[in-house]
């Protein structure tokens, strides 16, 4: 019998994973980073990607909900709100009216 998915936890998976996300990226047009392949960037917005965690970074509400309706009919996700702390950063918001 033969393995056709990488499983969670499987060696295979982090590789596997990364393929599947960057075609879905390329298929929305979104260009990778040279400087860092966990960068995907188009004209309005930013993503970036760390194991299985997304941030997406943009100043338009409309495209960034789009975007994660998006991902969510491709991917099982979980929307954790607005982002406070990630790689032991944190993360502050300023309105940009002022």
């Amino acid at each position: 019998m033969k393995l056709n998915k990488a499983l969670y936890g499987l060696k295979q998976a982090s590789r596997s994973w990364n393929k599947k996300i960057v075609a879905f990226f390329n298929e929305l047009n979104f260009k990778q980073l040279q400087t860092d392949n966990c960068i995907f960037i188009n004209k309005w917005l930013i993503i970036a990607i760390y194991v299985d965690d997304i941030v997406i970074i943009g100043k338009d509400e409309l495209r960034i909900a789009k975007f994660r309706q998006c991902i969510s009919s491709k991917f099982k996700t979980k929307d954790l709100g607005r982002l406070n702390l990630i790689l032991g950063l944190q993360v502050e918001y300023k309105d940009s009216n002022t």
